[in-house]
Formats: C-alpha cells, structure tokens, sequence
C-alpha cells in the first residue's frame, strides 16, 4: 500500500481535470468533424456525460481538500446527474453503431434515466462520507443498488448488441472497429465502474479515473487506424492536441511529483514516434500516388494517340469510300431514269431498293467523316445570309413522298411573325433539320410529325419537330445527343441506325452558337425536337457578301 502514496492531495486533482480535458478534445472534434452524423452526435454525448463526472470528481476532490463536507457531498451528487444516463446513451450508441433503428428498450433506458436523475439528489440514494486513503466519497443507499442493477444491466446489452452486429459484419476494417470500440467502452465502464466501490465502503486507489484516458486513446486508435466515425484527417491533430495537454499538465502541475515528469516525457516520447511514423507513411502514399499518377498521364497520352489515329482511319476510309459509293448513286439513277433502256418493274424495284441502301450507305460515311472531322477539330463552316424558313420547307417538302408512303402526316407550320435572314453553314443546318425530320418519321409508325419555325424573341429563331412516335424515357434523353448512342426502342423500331445523327447535328448547332435539345412525356408518348439559333451568330460576320469559311 506504501508504494501508491505518490497520488498526493495535488495529483488527486490531476487525473479527472487531465481526464476531462482528454475527453472533451475528443468530443469538440469527432462532432465538429461530422455534426450532421447521428454516431458521431451521440458520441459528443458520450464525451459530455464523461466530461460531467470527471468535473464533478475534480470539484470533490478540491473540495476535499479544503475540509467542506457539505460541497462534497454537493459534487457527488453532481456527478450523478451525468452517470444515471450512461446506460441508455452508451445503449443508443451501440443501436446507431450497428445500424438499428430505436427501439422499446432505449426509451425505457431513457426514461428510467430521468427518474434517477431526480433520485440521486435523494438521502435514499447518497449519504453520509467515507473517507479513505486516496479520497472520500458518500456512501450508497437503497435506490443506489437499483441504479447499478441498471447500469450493469444495460451496459451488458450494449455489448451484447455490438457482438451481434459483430458476427454479421464481413468487412474486416469494420470488425475492427467494432472490436477497438467494445475495448474502449468496456474499460470505461468495467474500470470506470470501479468508483462505484468507494460507495461501498471499499477503499480503493482511484484507477477508474485513468479509464477516460484509455477509452480516448482507443477511440482516437480506430480513429487514426481504421476510420472509426467517419474521420478521415486526424493523425496529426491528435496527437499535437495530447501533447499540449500533458505539457500544459506538467506545468500547472509543477510540483506534483517526479513520476509526473517521467510520465509526460515517455508519452511525448511515444507520440513523436507515432507522429513520425505517420509522417513516413503519409510520404509513402504521396510517393505511390505519385507513380499512379505518372502511370496515369502516360496512358491518357497513349489513349489519345490511338484515338487520333482511330479518327484519321476513319477519315481516310471513309473518303475512299465516299467516291466509289458517290459513282454507284450516279449510275443507279441513270439505270432507274431509263437511260439505259426500258427496265422490267421486277429490276426496277430491285434497283429503287439498292438506291435507298447505297444512300443509306452515303449518310454513314457522310456522318463518319463529319464525326472525325469534329473530333479532330477541322471542320470547315462556310456562313453566309440564309432564309431559315425556306430552308426548313425545302426539307419538308423531300420528306413528304417518305411520309406519305407511311401513312403519316407531315406538316409544316409557318412562323407568324417574318423571320430575318440568319448567317448559317446552310449545308451544316439543312444536315441537321433532315435528321430531325427523318428521325421522326423513322421512329413515328402512325399519326403527325409536325414541323414549326418561329421567332421566339429578336434575338432567337426556333425550329422544332414534333412527332407521335416512340418517344423516350427520362433516363434516356440526356443520352440522346451522344456518339454511337441508340435507347433501346428506337434499336427494336429501326436495327440499322447508327446513333451519330443527333451528335453531328447537335455539333453544327452548336458551333452556329445555337443549342439542340429533345422533350418527351415518356416512352411511347412522342417526342419533340428543338433547334435554337441566334439572330446574330457570334461565330460570323454580317458584314461579308462572300461565305466565310472558319474552321472550328
């Protein structure tokens, strides 16, 4: 017993205050870090009912010394407000922890926690002092007992609970986690528990008030190590914050003893070493990331390599089949024109069904060069003053034979007020009304498709196409404008298509500093097309007679 005489009246005072002062750091940090987090939330009220008993033991050991027996009695009592609420916040923790919703047990915990809170204050529950060797502490009464068949009660479903939660993880990390938290918590409670023995008139050296501490450094472990409250930067914080504390100690507490000296030293030593060991593990990882990154930009500059070279083959291949497809067109439509002679109507309908897959042909190698033509940032727009309106009734007017053949309504709706002429590539923007318009008619098996140019305003023109196909399912349509992009029922109503005419048309609009965009109710609801063109394209000047070639 002779050799524990170093914890002096001055020492008895140190513990709690350090204790506390650990534990609120703690607290301020894991809440601030995440206050949104329900754990975390719960965890600064775990800290808070730490925080209130060290205080509280603080106060009374001060107290003690200064011989006031009622202000013990007073700070004994106090600790008992915080401590009567430890099994159903700790209980809470646990349900939150392992992802369990509240249940009828908690609300009994708490509500048995408020009538203690009025009890402790009671002669029934503390009375009278014990005063022994390292302290002085009232002794328990009747309603006491009731409180720590409680509190060890619920303590024992806290752990039962997380050792279920346990067995049901498969995640290493978190069973980790779950094992360093049961540690921490249970030498808060089994060692904490201890102070209740004073009450009992067992004299003990008071370890239960190094518990905080341990259970700090555990937490801040599963912290630092394995995540544990979803607190990712806090190696560095920690540790610094803790050093402080015992330096601080150790010079408010400077003649307390030469054991407290060693004490700092040895954990300021150990925290330097953690510090540094983390520091190299940091400049470890910065060092892979690093090579990662490097490896990274190595393969980014040989995916664009090959992706330019996919862009130039496709290019050349499809110039060179441009022309022999080009002669084809040429001869086909001699053939059906008669200038060959007089053709069988069996020919003739083999020859108009070659026509139409040797232009369908033509429209992939023209959509194929113009996408390579975009991606290698050479395409060439020639502007010049257009008659939008009479642009868009020209397509209609193509399209009418297709539509009729159908079976469905096309139309086209006039603007009301005069639309001026616009600088456009007219080429580019007739390119993408037909795919609009033959989009529609493609997907649109009965009923309208209905074409409409109107000024919106003076500073914008507006070409839509409206039709009662398919249409298309919200997820779909930020897809619709992407390269090589096809939803899945326009591939079930057309097998053939190769999704790069909204992406080309989209690219046209575009640099013409206009937008392309598509509405629909949802799939089998229609759908209808937009083109947005500004009266004054930013792109070309107006002042020119001549097209402006510019290259985008």
């Amino acid at each position: 017993m002779a050799s524990m005489n170093f914890f002096t009246p001055t020492l008895s005072t140190l513990f709690p205050l350090l204790s506390a002062v650990f534990v609120t750091g703690l607290g301020i940090f894991v809440v601030s870090k995440d206050p949104r987090n329900p754990l975390n939330r719960l965890f600064g009220l775990v800290s808070i009912v730490c925080v209130m008993w060290l205080f509280g033991t603080f106060m009374m050991f001060v107290s003690a010394q200064a011989g006031n027996d009622e202000r013990i009695m007073f700070w004994d009592r106090f600790i008992y407000l915080a401590v009567v609420f430890v099994p159903a916040v700790e209980y809470h923790f646990s349900l939150v922890l392992s992802k369990r919703k509240p249940n009828r047990t908690l609300y009994t915990a708490y509500l048995v926690s408020i009538i203690f809170l009025f009890l402790s204050q009671s002669e029934l529950f503390l009375s009278g002092l014990f005063r022994y060797q390292w302290g002085v502490h009232a002794f328990a009464g009747s309603l006491h007992d009731l409180f720590l068949i409680l509190f060890f009660s619920y303590i024992f479903v806290f752990f039962r609970a997380l050792f279920k939660y346990y067995k049901t993880v498969d995640d290493k990390d978190e069973k980790v986690r779950i094992i360093l938290a049961m540690i921490a918590f249970g030498i808060l409670d089994i060692v904490g528990g201890l102070g209740f023995l004073p009450a009992y008139g067992i004299g003990i050296f008071p370890i239960s008030l190094i518990a905080p501490i341990a259970f700090v450094l555990i937490i801040g472990y599963s912290i630092i190590r394995y995540g544990f409250l979803n607190i990712e930067t806090f190696t560095a914080q920690f540790a610094v914050v803790v050093m402080l504390i015992l330096v601080g100690a150790q010079s408010f507490f400077r003649d307390a003893s030469r054991q407290l000296d060693i004490a700092v030293f040895a954990s300021v030593l150990g925290i330097g070493y953690f510090l540094i060991r983390s520091v190299n593990r940091d400049m470890r990882r910065k060092e892979e990331l690093q090579e990662i990154s490097d490896s990274l930009a190595k393969a980014n500059a040989k995916l664009k390599e090959l992706d330019n070279t996919k862009t130039e083959f496709i290019s050349i291949a499809s110039h060179q089949l441009r022309t022999p497809l080009t002669a084809i067109k040429g001869y086909l439509s001699l053939l059906l024109e008669g200038s060959y002679g007089t053709m069988s109507p069996e020919i003739t309908d083999v020859l108009e069904k070659l026509n139409l897959v040797n232009r369908n042909l033509i429209q992939l190698v023209e959509d194929l060069l113009n996408v390579s033509r975009i991606d290698a940032g050479r395409i060439q727009y020639a502007y010049e003053q257009t008659d939008l309106v009479g642009l868009v009734a020209e397509k209609v007017d193509m399209f009418m034979p297709l539509a009729r053949e159908k079976g469905v309504s096309l139309s086209l709706r006039l603007p009301e007020t005069a639309v001026p002429e616009l600088m456009l590539d007219a080429a580019k923007i007739r390119e993408s009304v037909s795919n609009l318009i033959d989009n529609s008619l493609k997907y649109t098996k009965e009923g309208t498709v209905t074409v409409s140019v109107e000024l919106v305003d003076d500073a914008v023109v507006r070409v839509s196409v409206a039709d009662t196909g398919i249409g298309f399912s919200p997820e779909d349509g930020p897809k619709l404008f992407g390269k090589f992009v096809r939803t899945k029922e326009t591939s079930k109503v057309f097998v053939s298509g190769t999704g790069l005419g909204l992406f080309v048309g989209k690219s046209f609009v575009e640099a013409h500093g206009g937008h392309m965009w598509a509405e629909s109710a949802g799939i089998g609801k229609g759908a209808t097309f937009f083109i947005e063109l500004p009266v004054v394209n930013p792109k070309a000047s107006v002042d020119s007679e001549k097209p402006r070639l510019i290259e985008e």
